[in-house]
């Protein structure tokens, strides 16, 4: 069977001349596969899928006995100069046909999913990558905030010890101001004391 038609997309699924099957009907797709398959839709001979169309299509036969539907499907074949024989021939082919169809698209499909696979797991590598790499700069900022944090702590330490160097030396210029003052006054009693002193002995 010749089905060099029948195209594979790739990272799409199978399709029949860049035609999904799912635009199709049932009826449109095998008919096409027969068709790439070199099967006859028509002619003078009924075929199997004609002769099945013609039997389901009618509504006096639809509703009839199996018997009856035989009966009129060998007048069929009669009145078109088929034979049973070729009837069964043309299944024969068309099941056939249908089996390497499956078979063409099973390939394509294995195919479609072996594309997807590999790309899901050169993602999965990627993500992976990624991640690994996000949780690298994660402990980096993680570390640089800790840092940060240790040296504004020690800072504070030395702000402290700052501000108590700066206090005790405004503490220690109070008191030489005080002392200064005391020692000005006892000067200064000392020398009324002694300017008495000196009168007193006139």
């Amino acid at each position: 069977m010749n089905f060099l038609n029948v195209k594979r997309v790739k990272d799409k699924p199978p399709v029949i001349e860049e035609e999904r099957a799912g635009d199709k009907t049932e009826r449109e797709q095998f008919d096409r596969i027969y068709e790439l398959a070199g099967l006859p839709s028509s002619g003078p001979k009924f075929t199997v899928p004609r002769l099945a169309a013609l039997i389901q299509n009618s509504k006096y036969l639809r509703s009839q006995a199996p018997q009856t539907k035989s009966t009129a499907a060998l007048v069929a074949l009669e009145a078109s100069n088929t034979t049973i024989d070729e009837i069964m021939e043309d299944a024969s082919h068309r099941e056939r046909s249908l089996d390497t169809y499956e078979g063409v698209q099973q390939k394509a499909l294995e195919e479609f999913e072996a594309r997807k696979s590999k790309q899901n797991r050169e993602l999965q590598t990627e993500l992976e990558a990624k991640i690994a790499d996000y949780n690298t700069k994660i402990q980096t900022n993680t570390g640089d905030v800790a840092r940060a944090r240790a040296s504004f702590v020690s800072w504070q330490g030395q702000k402290h010890q700052e501000v108590e160097r700066l206090r005790e030396t405004v503490n220690l210029c109070r008191l030489s101001s005080r002392t200064e003052s005391t020692l000005e006054v006892t000067l200064d009693l000392i020398k009324s004391s002694r300017s008495l002193a000196q009168s007193a002995g006139r």
